[in-house]
């Protein structure tokens, strides 16, 4: 009889010792910067004290005076642990201890820290059986979270698990899920299950339905909304457009100019022949006007001498 009394002390104990844990726990995200006070009173201690800090047992700051053995973390002025940084490895147990120059204590605190990553968004999947369909809220890396199922933007009570079975009945309204741990909490996009098929051809129905489900995310491309991205994408457009547009009436104008100067070079070419041909008629002009020589008279034959 008192030995099962003893065992049953002793797992009251240590339930309760694991719930008081628990819930004495301080929670902390990933990446944060956290200070865990030294004690209540907030002042600074002597330059001469002695302090050390301990995590889950093993020394992370030591000091004697003004000496500093172990300096895992920092400490400020009033002797507080400052952790930067945080990552998984930083939950356990925190302990202080120190004495005042004179050996008085310095009533170190003691602290349990437990981090946590903030949770990713979840998103609800689809598939169509014969009786109604299946959801499914999945998020990826996603530990130690609890789950909400909203209807209708109205939370379901008593309603925890990752799966949720909905009738045929239930088809038209709009369901998500949020998820959630001690330091942050996301919802997924609403889902309405359109499943009108059922039976053997049901599959393709779920992907189609999935699809169209997620259509809230697939209006995001290269992390734009769809219809700023089919702004910009139409601006671009245009103003390509434009620019060749312009390179066009340039290119015109250049080649306009070309043959309008090969046309001048080609006509005072032409004028100087023309000129050239003009002085060289004016010469042959002049010299078919010049006065003839004159025309030579008759010899007579010479006259007989008289006898």
């Amino acid at each position: 009889m008192m030995q099962n009394v003893t065992i049953l002390l002793f797992i009251t104990v240590f339930f309760s010792g694991a719930l008081g844990s628990k819930a004495e726990c301080t929670y902390k995200a990933v990446g944060d910067t956290f200070m865990i006070p030294l004690n209540d009173a907030e002042e600074e201690i002597p330059p001469d004290s002695d302090l050390t800090w301990t995590h889950n047992g093993t020394i992370v700051y030591s000091k004697k005076g003004s000496h500093v053995k172990i300096k895992t973390h920092n400490i400020n002025t009033r002797g507080s642990l400052i952790l930067e940084k945080l990552q998984i490895i930083h939950s356990g147990e925190y302990k202080a201890e120190g004495f005042n120059g004179d050996g008085t204590s310095l009533k170190g605190s003691s602290l349990q820290l437990c981090v946590r990553d903030p949770v990713l968004e979840p998103t609800v999947t689809v598939k169509c059986e014969e009786s109604g369909a299946v959801l499914t809220c999945g998020a990826p890396n996603n530990t130690e979270t609890n789950v909400v199922w909203i209807k209708n933007r109205n939370e379901m009570l008593n309603v925890t698990n990752t799966v949720l079975r909905v009738d045929s009945s239930e088809l038209k309204h709009r369901f998500s899920c949020t998820v959630r741990n001690e330091i942050s909490k996301k919802t997924s996009n609403d889902v309405q299950p359109g499943c009108f098929h059922t039976g053997p051809t049901s599959e393709k129905s779920d992907e189609k339905n999935n699809n169209n489900n997620d259509w809230s995310k697939e209006t995001y491309l290269f992390g734009l909304d769809l219809w700023w991205t089919l702004v910009i994408v139409t601006g671009v457009g245009i103003v390509m457009l434009i620019v060749f547009c312009l390179l066009c009436v340039c290119w015109q104008k250049k080649g306009r100019k070309a043959r309008e100067e090969e046309e001048y070079r080609l006509t005072a070419l032409v004028t100087s022949d023309q000129s050239d041909q003009t002085t060289e008629r004016s010469e042959r002009l002049a010299k078919s006007q010049r006065p003839l020589p004159p025309v030579p008279g008759p010899r007579c034959p010479p006259s007989p001498p008289y006898m």
